[in-house]
């Protein structure tokens, strides 16, 4: 508003896989606007910019965010999940607005399947020391199967992971269950005031082998007890994964949200087929 700053907005430019189709988008991120200068239709000017850029636009909204953009006529897809195994509950973020009561009764309930879940062994699974990236962007080549999501080739892991600030952080498995069925999982080791947090930042691979999936888990969920952690997150979009998280211990959960908006798409009945994860946008800040 003249020379003076009343809110601020960030973009990142990403590639998008779409109807089989590699196209350009990027996700919309942080619209602040002034508490003075809010209801005052300054974030419509900003909606109606991003919407008449040609890229096609991306974002995981909070419910108040995703009300405005439904109805500036985005594509609003609420069944995503941030899933939570809970390995230490009184410091978890579970309890964070709780009483220590709470906590202490999750502790009983949560320490037999902790202890549980310290003695499974992977079959197929194992730390992968030494990752090897053009490996990882050729499998998520050939597993994608058409669904709707971001360019991963071996430039996006050297700059999401390699050259990320937080690189020392980053901890890689493998599950090698056959030639056909590999998988790969990428996690971050958070120090917070509270202890270690762990964050699966990303899985992809064979994921409809519910076997190899859950050998991988399971190696996780050992190494994180081992690791002293307080529990261990991931952003889930496809209901099956959803579904076999719960099985494993991932027994408390939050709903997350995707938005999209594209010109000439605003009816389209058929839901896409997406995968969408913590290492995705900027989502990687959760607690």
């Amino acid at each position: 508003m003249g020379e003076k700053i009343i809110g601020y907005f960030g973009i990142i430019p990403t590639k998008v896989h779409w109807e089989n189709k590699l196209k350009d988008a990027f996700w919309w991120i942080d619209l602040i606007v002034s508490k003075e200068y809010r209801g005052k239709g300054y974030q419509s000017i900003v909606d109606d910019y991003i919407r008449n850029r040609p890229e096609i636009k991306l974002g995981f909204p909070n419910k108040f965010a995703a009300k405005i953009h439904k109805k500036h006529n985005w594509r609003i897809f609420d069944h995503l999940k941030i899933m939570l195994f809970p390995i230490k509950p009184s410091k978890s973020s579970i309890v964070d607005e709780k009483s220590s009561l709470f906590g202490a009764i999750l502790n009983i309930l949560v320490i037999p399947l902790v202890h549980v879940r310290k003695h499974k062994s992977p079959r197929w699974s194992y730390i992968d020391i030494h990752p090897k990236f053009d490996e990882y962007a050729q499998l998520f080549k050939s597993t994608r199967s058409g669904q709707v999501t971001i360019k991963k080739d071996l430039d996006f892991f050297k700059w999401r992971y390699l050259d990320s600030p937080y690189s020392h952080e980053y901890e890689y498995y493998f599950c090698h269950k056959s030639i056909e069925t590999q998988i790969a999982l990428i996690l971050r080791k958070v120090q917070t005031d509270q202890g270690l947090n762990i964050r699966i930042l990303d899985m992809f691979g064979s994921l409809k082998d519910s076997a190899a999936v859950k050998d991988m888990i399971k190696l996780v969920i050992s190494d994180a007890i081992k690791f002293g952690a307080n529990q261990i997150t991931i952003m889930e979009s496809n209901k099956l994964l959803q579904k076999i998280l719960f099985s494993m211990g991932f027994i408390f959960f939050t709903k997350a949200r995707f938005c999209y908006y594209k010109e000439g798409r605003k009816n389209i009945r058929i839901q896409p087929i997406m995968r969408w994860t913590l290492s995705d946008s900027d989502n990687d800040f959760l607690d």
